[in-house]
């Protein structure tokens, strides 16, 4: 899969002025944008909206702080509007690959016939694909401070 790294830009919603750029590590699994405790100053002002509880990978319990509104966007993708999770001292971020190993033991529950249909199915997308028009997406530029 790899390693994807974005530019994203976060603007206090009541205060325009305040804002901050970074490049952040996607997390398709996280259900905040979680940030550094430091960096809140770096939004002003910013509502706090209330505790909230994380379990981290490590299964230790760790409280974070809800802020918004703040508008964020993402690469050059149309803005929206959410919430940001400032994690509180003692919590680290940190990224842990995941290994998977081929089963050693047992019998697999995918049935033949399942791995067929699969395989077909991806050779029909293929040849679909292949008499489809191509769109083109350039790259979204750098945000810039």
């Amino acid at each position: 899969m790899g390693r994807i790294v974005t530019q994203v830009r976060l603007t206090n919603f009541t205060d325009p002025s305040k804002t901050l750029a970074i490049s952040a590590l996607v997390d398709t699994g996280s259900a905040y944008i979680t940030l550094p405790n430091a960096w809140r100053e770096s939004l002003g002002d910013i509502e706090q909206l209330g505790e909230v509880e994380l379990e981290l990978a490590d299964q230790t319990v760790k409280k974070g702080i809800v802020c918004g509104p703040v508008r964020v966007r993402i690469g050059e993708f149309r803005p929206i509007v959410g919430e940001v999770l400032f994690r509180c001292r003692g919590a680290r971020m940190k990224e842990i690959p995941i290994t998977f190993f081929d089963r050693r033991h047992g019998k697999s529950k995918f049935s033949s016939r399942a791995m067929w249909d699969n395989i077909v199915m991806a050779l029909r997308l293929r040849l679909k694909s292949l008499f489809r028009p191509r769109r083109y997406f350039p790259p979204a530029p750098p945000v810039s401070e």
